[in-house]
């Protein structure tokens, strides 16, 4: 993590404890007019390094329990690994502003945990996506594709549980 250091301590925080309103001044904040050498400000001119700093720091969360923050998962299954779903997530890592975890469900049997996170790219490295080859219950592992969605979701759930 390079800029937006104050923002994530308060942001974990927030997991944590409420905040009190004190109606003082507590602390000044400098913004420059024209250039500056700030490290927020170079890191700034990188549109895509920004943005993925923004992504390491919305999935770095603090251990729980978490007494203010409701835990919230988007689990997605995935039969084919490609463009479609870095789109997908990309959008979800970049829009989610409450703490999501990003759960991909890996119904080709052909590819590894591995294989998948490496068709994400850093994406795939973020601590808060997390892919799974769940077997079914009640079913042979290769039959999980043809599985009903409400299955995947209780199979999700339970992976979830244990994770």
């Amino acid at each position: 993590m390079r800029v937006l250091i104050d923002w994530n301590i308060t942001r974990k925080l927030c997991f944590l404890t409420d905040f009190l309103h004190v109606p003082q001044t507590t602390g000044e904040y400098y913004q420059p007019v024209g250039c500056s050498d700030r490290i927020s400000d170079l890191q700034r001119r990188s549109e895509d390094a920004y943005k993925h700093n923004l992504r390491l720091i919305r999935a770095d969360m603090p251990p729980e329990p978490w007494p203010h923050v409701i835990r919230v998962a988007a689990i997605c299954p995935v039969r084919r690994w490609g463009e479609g779903v870095l789109r997908t997530v990309t959008y979800l890592a970049d829009s989610m502003d409450y703490p999501c975890r990003i759960v991909l469900l890996n119904c080709d049997s052909a590819l590894s945990e591995g294989e998948c996170r490496e068709v994400l790219g850093p994406l795939g490295r973020l601590d808060n996506v997390t892919v799974i080859t769940p077997p079914a219950p009640g079913l042979p592992h290769t039959s999980f594709t043809s599985a009903p969605p409400r299955l995947w979701m209780r199979t999700a759930t339970s992976w979830l549980d244990r994770a």
